[in-house]
């Protein structure tokens, strides 16, 4: 299963559901930002980088790690200003972002003695 976080918070789905899912189902976690209101179907195509909007991407993290999940980590970001200019830029800024947001919620948990 892949989950894609900007799909997760668009819809109905809750925190309480992603703690359901069995980790052993969860393959790929697509994280997308986006500001907090998505109720503008246009947002869906102008997608922020992990940490670069509103959405809480890092206690989504936190609970997905908390599962035990190794699985990808994967940047689905969906801005037609990025691929007007330099990819390598974007690509390492996708990086950046996606460690950034991952670390800090790994951090999290490991500070309260969760994992």
């Amino acid at each position: 299963m892949a989950i894609d976080t900007y799909h997760f918070f668009a819809g109905t789905s809750t925190f309480k559901d992603l703690e359901a899912i069995p980790d052993s189902s969860l393959l790929v976690i697509h994280l997308a930002d986006a500001p907090l209101d998505l109720s503008d179907p246009t947002i869906e195509f102008d997608r922020l980088m992990p940490g670069e909007g509103e959405l809480p991407l890092q206690e989504f993290v936190q609970i997905v790690a908390e599962k035990g999940f190794t699985g990808t980590w994967h940047v689905e970001t969906i801005k037609g200003s990025d691929y007007g200019t330099d990819l390598r830029e974007v690509a390492q800024r996708a990086l950046s972002s996606t460690k950034n947001l991952v670390e800090s919620g790994l951090s999290k948990i490991s500070k309260s003695g969760s994992l």
